[in-house]
């Protein structure tokens, strides 16, 4: 498993990571990396869930006015 940090803060799986790399995001290996305190804190207060559920509203917004011009 896979951590991408700034500025998503969530887990992923070995081939997202891949993606987020070449996206030059910055993405440690969760067994072999050292997280700072900081680092940690950020994790904890975004994470997965956060994340989706800011994203879900992102694009389902971005889906209604998509269909309002339609």
């Amino acid at each position: 498993m896979y951590c991408v940090m700034a500025p998503f803060g969530v887990f992923v799986c070995s081939a997202c990571a891949g993606i987020h790399r070449e996206l030059n995001n910055k993405v440690k290996g969760i067994s072999m990396s050292n997280f700072s305190d900081a680092e940690c804190a950020f994790l904890k207060q975004w994470g997965n869930k956060v994340s989706k559920s800011k994203f879900d509203r992102t694009f389902l917004n971005i889906a209604r006015r998509t269909n309002k011009r339609s």
